[in-house]
């Protein structure tokens, strides 16, 4: 496998191989096409990369602030791997490899990520509407985002 996302090569995209990411980018196009989260703009695939990682960078100084565990996050309609590590002073590594055990994982499309870091949703209110899933592990995160707020 090649490190890198898709859009660097213009190629098509490839299953994240995860179970449920294909509902989830079905639930945020459903829900963003009802209006109740908002559309993100298509742009070429390079422009694409670059604001998808700012907004990681976004999403990973808030997990920081709140001492959130280590936790790998694909953005499943790229598919777009990074990780942020708890206790690190780098706060995220972008478009890494699959890990090979993704035990501890934060499904998001764009437009979830969009919806979190703009403080449209919560981390917490996104995993209840179905644009944010998270593989493995989900009551321990769902009890952890309800007492840290995020």
């Amino acid at each position: 496998m090649t490190k890198g996302c898709p859009l660097h090569f213009g190629i098509e995209k490839e299953d994240v191989g995860i179970a449920g990411a294909a509902q989830l980018e079905m639930v945020s196009v459903f829900l963003e096409r009802r209006g109740e989260v908002a559309s993100v703009q298509t742009l070429q695939p390079a422009a694409t990369f670059q604001r998808a990682s700012w907004w990681l960078r976004l999403l990973a100084r808030r997990l920081n602030e709140h001492n959130f565990r280590t936790v790998h996050i694909v953005l499943v309609d790229i598919p777009l791997w990074s990780r942020v590590q708890a206790d690190s002073t780098s706060t995220i590594d972008i478009d890494i490899e699959k890990p090979v055990d993704p035990s501890n994982v934060l499904m998001l499309t764009e437009t979830s990520l969009n919806a979190i870091v703009t403080k449209q949703l919560t981390l917490l209110e996104a995993t209840e509407l179905g644009i944010a899933r998270w593989h493995a592990l989900e009551d321990d995160v769902l009890l952890e985002l309800r007492a840290q707020g995020v």
